[in-house]
């Protein structure tokens, strides 16, 4: 499943490290709430063009199966909402608007709304960020609910990275064990992209070359070894080729990950 989704959640992996079983049971049911604000600046004909904007995803995420350190969920993207401001005119999205359901220019995002698909994740594998701006698919939605280390075999400041290359695109994250109670386990992380390929925006084929850079703190749940928040700061710049211009961009942000 390669779509996007307006959904902002975490990733993890491990490699040298030990991944934990996964201890949460089949038919557990959460709710990832996720906000995102970020700025992007586009340099054009000498000028350069500030676009702000916010956006608000609720997705639902159900177990399906659990064999070690292998999960199998049910990932259902309930609502959608944006907003943004381009040379002084605001553009308001929200998926629960009549107005915006009709909107035909909504259409191939109204149809990831309600849509139930079938995602498989491993604690100890890691999936790339491939948006400049922090929108991610279900695979990666999926893939960081996961803990990524058995938290009784670890100890406060342990770290480890690892990288993946897929699609053009190449990640490379360290983590860094900062905190453990009881309860909880709190891992920061310094991710690193390299984003290179095409991608439909706005009704146009845009060819990105794009480096990101992000660091992320999540919160885990020992009990269960789900996620519980995220907070992230990110930062993005380089090209993007559309209609025979190169267009220089840079994207800078936040994104607030809530699991119930």
């Amino acid at each position: 499943m390669k779509k996007n989704v307006l959904a902002l959640v975490l990733l993890a992996g491990a490699v040298g490290v030990k991944a934990q079983s996964v201890h949460v049971a089949p038919g557990k049911k959460v709710q990832v709430q996720a906000i995102a604000k970020y700025t992007t600046t586009v340099s054009q004909m000498g000028q350069e063009f500030e676009i702000p904007a916010t956006g608000e995803t609720t997705t639902d995420v159900e177990v399906k199966s659990v064999n070690g350190t292998k999960v199998d969920f049910a990932v259902t993207l309930k609502r959608m909402k944006a907003s943004t401001t381009v040379m002084g005119n605001e553009q308001v999205f929200d998926s629960d608007d009549k107005s915006t359901a009709s909107n035909p220019m909504m259409a191939e995002a109204m149809k990831e709304v309600n849509k139930t698909v079938e995602v498989s994740a491993d604690a100890a594998k890691p999936a790339p960020f491939k948006d400049a701006t922090g929108t991610q698919n279900v695979d990666e939605i999926a893939s960081y609910i996961l803990l990524p280390v058995d938290a009784a075999h670890i100890k406060e400041n342990y770290s480890w990275t690892d990288s993946v290359t897929t699609d053009g695109v190449k990640t490379v994250n360290k983590y860094t064990v900062t905190s453990i109670t009881k309860e909880e386990v709190v891992v920061t992380v310094a991710t690193t992209s390299n984003i290179t390929g095409t991608k439909q925006q706005m009704g146009m084929e845009v060819k990105m070359n794009m480096k990101l850079a992000s660091e992320s703190k999540r919160v885990y749940d020992i009990a269960s070894g789900l996620l519980k928040s995220e907070t992230r700061t990110f930062s993005s710049s380089g090209v993007n080729e559309a209609m025979g211009q190169s267009i220089p961009v840079s994207v800078k942000g936040t994104t607030d990950l809530t699991v119930k």
